[in-house]
């Protein structure tokens, strides 16, 4: 094999004073460079030890299927030193004008090229040869027709210093990927291997949201690649507006580098738009023409921001869960039991803090662990109450909020407001104490307590005790006056209204008139019905003739035409502690029918009579499949307390807790 010697062409410094690199990471990076710059579809570092006893390597080479060099051009590739014919740009961000193939002499004596490229159809192939001990000359030899594959292997010999250690760790092949992630993300048909094994731009770079697209503004097209970083470290969130050589042009700092949620990121704005951009400011300071000025420039500008900004909440809210799970996991959150309630406002509570932390995670954000813990256990408090409007005033003063984060925050606090499971738990709560305290009234101080002023006035706040499908139209009125307003209540034209002559009607007044909002489906089809409730105090005994004020309710409402339709049912309800016999024996009667606590019946027309012992059992039938796991409430006072003044405050106690009456 002919070998011929030729002269480099030193530019104005010599070799040991080029500043050649001295970590053989940085050396074999330049290397590989080198294959993606020839234009290799693959890349490959692969070292051979001496045995597999031994980890010293006998050599070390990289191979890339690129163009190959040029035989006629290799004066312009290794010919001269401190030149270069490379230019700068996003991917490659050294150019080392001709001193990258030198660096060798920092990890061997000598280092050879082999390549092979093609001309005029035909591929040749030669080698170059690099002594450490005569870096002034390249030895050649002639090309020589090949039917190999084009390509270049180098390969290093005379390894002093480098094992397989060096090679096959997490520090080399982090270096290396993080010299060209971005490269091989934009260009995946490209691949870079160590010893066989692929290196991924997956290890530094979030796939799933990193992505590109084009957009077009006044008929010049912008390619916009997002890249998001798996690293932060030593990288900052710029947007890069680049040429079609992706060489930069201009950088500004995205600002939606969240540390909270170490969102780091980059962004490359690519167009023919700035192959003739200027920089920002000329240098006398005049902003230069076709730069920050120009109306296409701020128009991608607010384009990519908004995009980064859009990049930054998907990303937020795949992040966040995890982030309030660990303060779940931390203690920060309150203690909550297992019972249904309980775990409905965890899950509130959960809710309100995840999107939080999404809209302003510096709340959050370097704050003390006490500090945190406070602010979320604020938070549980206030979510228990009707004040959550409060939490904006709370959060603001914590972390100065923008208006459109205020107003995120609103749309946060009435779409989880309360779920309606935390609603529903918490109403059946709050039932079961006033069931609790009801039962104080009715037979702990049955001596004190009175219709007209305890009982009447806790049903008409919770007339749910005798279904859930009723309205409550009036409540201790006289018969006529409350029929009017049931007519109203149907939206019937009732300008001349009911009057009831007969004095004994006159007289009358039903407690509690509800009316069923929907209609009831039957055998005979859907029809509307209505209930007239008579309450009377605990110690009064439900005798005939306390029955007998019920019945005439029901002849007053059959006399009227308005209200005697078929599809119309009345239920008129008296509610005693106790019972008398002749009133059971009515009852028992009517068995036949299946309806417990009916009395009488005429065609749509029915007359129950229960006890409050009735009443507390329906309404645990009807509750206590959804209070589930809850701990018994409770909260009776001591009977021996029984009094008057008591019984007043029993049912104040009641009437403020009422759903109702909020």
């Amino acid at each position: 094999m002919d070998i011929m010697k030729e002269k480099v062409n030193i530019k104005d410094k010599s070799f040991d004073g080029a500043g050649l690199k001295k970590d053989y990471k940085d050396t074999i990076i330049e290397y590989v460079l080198n294959g993606f710059e020839a234009e290799a579809t693959s890349v490959s570092i692969v070292a051979e030890p001496y045995s597999q006893d031994f980890t010293a390597l006998q050599k070390l080479e990289v191979v890339d299927n690129g163009h190959g060099i040029d035989y006629e051009t290799r004066d312009e590739t290794f010919g001269s030193f401190l030149i270069s014919q490379k230019e700068k740009n996003i991917f490659f961000d050294r150019v080392n004008k001709g001193k990258g193939r030198y660096t060798f002499s920092n990890i061997c004596s000598k280092v050879q090229w082999t390549t092979v490229y093609e001309k005029n159809g035909k591929r040749y192939k030669y080698t170059i040869t690099i002594s450490n001990t005569e870096r002034d000359y390249c030895d050649y030899t002639e090309p020589k027709e090949t039917v190999e594959k084009t390509g270049t292997t180098v390969t290093f010999l005379g390894l002093t210093k480098l094992t397989l250690d060096n090679i096959e760790n997490e520090e080399f092949e982090h270096s290396i990927i993080t010299f060209f992630a971005k490269y091989l993300y934009l260009h995946k048909e490209k691949h870079l291997y160590i010893n066989g094994k692929e290196i991924s731009y997956r290890l530094l770079i979030d796939d799933s949201l990193s992505s590109s697209l084009e957009h077009m503004i006044s008929g010049v097209n912008f390619k916009i690649i997002f890249i998001k970083w798996l690293d932060g470290s030593n990288r900052k969130s710029y947007a890069y507006y680049v040429d079609e050589k992706y060489v930069e042009k201009y950088r500004e700092h995205t600002k939606c580098n969240n540390n909270a949620v170490k969102f780091y990121h980059s962004i490359f704005i690519e167009s023919p738009y700035f192959n003739t951009f200027l920089d920002l400011k000329s240098e006398n300071g005049i902003e230069a023409p076709n730069t920050s000025n120009d109306i296409i420039f701020k128009e991608i500008r607010t384009y990519v921001f908004d995009f980064a900004k859009t990049k930054l909440k998907q990303y937020v809210q795949n992040e966040v869960p995890g982030i309030i799970q660990s303060y779940i996991d931390e203690g920060l959150f309150p203690d909550f039991t297992d019972d249904p309630i309980s775990l409905a406002q965890k899950e509130d509570l959960t809710s309100v803090v995840t999107s939080v932390y999404c809209i302003q995670p510096n709340i959050f954000y370097r704050t003390k662990k006490d500090s945190k813990k406070a602010i979320i256990g604020c938070l549980n408090l206030i979510l228990k109450t009707d004040e959550r409007d409060n939490i904006i005033t709370i959060l603001d003063s914590i972390q100065k909020l923008t208006p459109e984060e205020r107003d995120q925050l609103a749309d946060t606090l009435r779409k989880y407001e309360p779920s309606s499971i935390v609603k529903l738990l918490n109403t059946v709560k709050a039932r079961y104490e006033i069931i609790d305290r009801l039962k104080t009234l009715i037979y702990d101080n049955k001596k004190f307590t009175n219709e007209r002023d305890h009982i009447q006035k806790i049903i008409e706040q919770n007339y749910w005790l005798f279904g859930e499908e009723y309205n409550l139209v009036a409540a201790d009125e006289r018969l006529d006056t409350v029929l009017n307003k049931y007519l109203r209540y149907l939206d019937k034209d009732n300008t001349m209204g009911i009057t009831y002559t007969d004095p004994l009607y006159r007289a009358r007044r039903p407690d509690i008139f509800i009316s069923r909002m929907r209609d009831v489906a039957t055998p005979d089809g859907d029809q509307q019905e209505n209930i007239i409730v008579e309450l009377k105090a605990p110690h009064v005994l439900l005798t005939f003739d306390v029955y007998r004020q019920i019945e005439d309710y029901m002849r007053a409402v059959k006399k009227d035409p308005e209200f005697n339709s078929l599809y119309v049912n009345w239920k008129f309800i008296c509610v005693c502690t106790e019972l008398s016999q002749d009133v059971i024996d009515k009852i028992n009667s009517r068995k036949d029918k299946g309806k417990k606590g009916l009395a009488d019946q005429e065609s749509n027309y029915e007359i129950y009579a229960y006890t409050w012992a009735d009443i507390f059992t329906m309404f645990d039938i009807r509750h206590r499949h959804l209070y589930g796991k809850l701990q018994k409430i409770n909260s009776s006072p001591n009977s021996s307390d029984a009094s008057r003044e008591k019984a007043d405050a029993l049912t104040k106690e009641i009437i403020e807790i009422s759903p109702q009456a909020k």
